[in-house]
C-alpha cells in the first residue's frame, strides 16, 4: 500500500491539517509520500522532507498551481494517482473543493471527512451534523479521502532529512 498526501500550507510551513493528514495516513502504511504543489516551495519542502514517517516528497512548481484551482490540482493528481492505494487531503476547503473531482476523474467514490481509521479500507465518519458516526467501507482500488483534522493529532516527529523528486511540469 501506499499513500499520496496531498499538502496545504501557509507561510512556508505545512498546515497543521496536513499533519493531521500524515497522521490519519501512518494508521494505514508507512509508505506516505507527501506532493506539494505550488510555486517556490523550496522552504516547504526543506520542512517536509524532515518529518517522520514520509517516505518521498514530490513536487511540482508551476504557476498554474498558484491559487490551488481545483481543476488544474485535481488533473494532475489524477495523472499520478495509479502509483497510489490512498489519496488524502485535508477536509479544508480547498480540499473538498479538489477531492471528489479527483475521485470523479478516477472513477472512484470519496470518502468525505474521516474521524477515526479502522484499517486500509474502513473508517469512521460523522454524518448527519455529527449526530451519528458511520463506518464507511471502500473495496475500490483507489480511496480518496479526506481528513477531518480535529479528529487526528497534529504533532509529528522530525528525523533526518528524506528525498525530494520534482516532478517537472514546463512553465
Amino acid at each position: 500500500m501506499k499513500t499520496l498526501i496531498i499538502a496545504e500550507y501557509k507561510n512556508s510551513q505545512l498546515t497543521t491539517q496536513t499533519l493531521s493528514s500524515i497522521n490519519a495516513a501512518k494508521k494505514i502504511t508507512s509508505n506516505i509520500t507527501l506532493l506539494i504543489l505550488g510555486q517556490n516551495l523550496q522552504p516547504i519542502i526543506s520542512d517536509a522532507i524532515t518529518i517522520k514517517g514520509i517516505t518521498e516528497v514530490i513536487y511540482a512548481e508551476h504557476d498554474c498551481f498558484d491559487h490551488f484551482l481545483a481543476e488544474n490540482i485535481a488533473s494532475f493528481v489524477a495523472s499520478i494517482a495509479h502509483e497510489y492505494t490512498h489519496i488524502f487531503s485535508n477536509a479544508t476547503t480547498d480540499g473538498k473543493n479538489y477531492s471528489p473531482r479527483i475521485a470523479a476523474l478516477l472513477d472512484t467514490e470519496q470518502i468525505s471527512e474521516i474521524s477515526e481509521v479502522i484499517n486500509d479500507n474502513t473508517f469512521k465518519r460523522p454524518i448527519y451534523a455529527g449526530n451519528i458516526i458511520a463506518t464507511v467501507q471502500s473495496s475500490a482500488k483507489i480511496k480518496v479521502i479526506t481528513v477531518r483534522s480535529s479528529s487526528f493529532d497534529s504533532t509529528v516527529e522530525r528525523s533526518e532529512a528524506t528525498s525530494a523528486r520534482n516532478l517537472c511540469l514546463d512553465n
